[in-house]
């Protein structure tokens, strides 16, 4: 099979979470962009070279510039490893935040540490996997879908819950999220297995995690044991 034949419109279909992305954080980035501390300038600047880095290469590599494609895979395990290092910088700003209840700031720490490290986990792999190309790209196709999950939630709930007019909690949006995310790797998967008669373990992850999130996550939000662990590590 040749090259072209494999993942043809990735960088096309990208384009459409990085809107979610960008749109999602409107509210608490874009609109206050003068009055963030810095580090969140330096997350963002990280995380959008990281992003359009995923939708240039798969395009790369549809038009066989392999070599290209390999020197800005390596600009890219830079890149990654800015996004957490400055990921993890913002936290400890969550947990402070006085507008924030606890109980919440809790909850989209939960969110946020499982995204990290399910993007870590993603990185990590697909460079592992580097030589074979349908893992090694599957792999770096869920980064994206670890790196929506805390932007779609706050997508739902602004552009999307002003169009439509919903009133979610947040508690809600996360189960909504995960339904989304849980049905795309669904429909991801079966694609997959229709074709090649393969279920990929990257997707496979994600939809398990999914599952899991939305189980534990009313029970997390309370959990005294969670809000002392973050306070320890968070040095809050």
């Amino acid at each position: 099979m040749k090259n072209t034949k494999l993942f043809p419109r990735t960088h096309l279909w990208s384009i459409i979470p990085f809107i979610i992305i960008i749109s999602g954080f409107y509210p608490s980035y874009w609109t206050k962009f003068f009055s963030v501390p810095f580090r969140f300038h330096v997350h963002g600047l990280l995380a959008t070279c990281w992003y359009i880095l995923v939708i240039i290469q798969p395009y790369l590599y549809q038009k066989n510039n392999l070599r290209l494609h390999r020197k800005l895979g390596l600009v890219g395990l830079f890149l990654a490893g800015g996004v957490v290092f400055s990921a993890l910088q913002m936290l400890p700003f969550i947990l402070s935040n006085p507008n924030l209840p606890p109980s919440l700031a809790n909850g989209i720490l939960f969110i946020d540490f499982v995204a990290l490290g399910g993007f870590v986990i993603s990185v990590y792999f697909g460079v592992r996997n580097v030589k074979d190309t349908r893992i090694h790209g599957r792999w770096m196709i869920a980064t994206v879908f670890w790196s929506l999950l805390p932007a779609l939630i706050r997508f739902l709930n602004y552009p999307v819950g002003k169009i439509v007019n919903w009133d979610l909690n947040f508690t809600e949006l996360v189960y909504v999220t995960n339904g989304l995310v849980f049905l795309s790797m669904g429909l991801i998967i079966l694609i997959d297995y229709s074709k090649e008669k393969i279920i990929y373990t990257s997707y496979s992850i994600i939809a398990i995690v999914m599952i899991i999130m939305s189980i534990s996550y009313s029970y997390m939000v309370e959990a005294p044991w969670w809000g002392n662990f973050l306070k320890v590590l968070l040095k809050n």
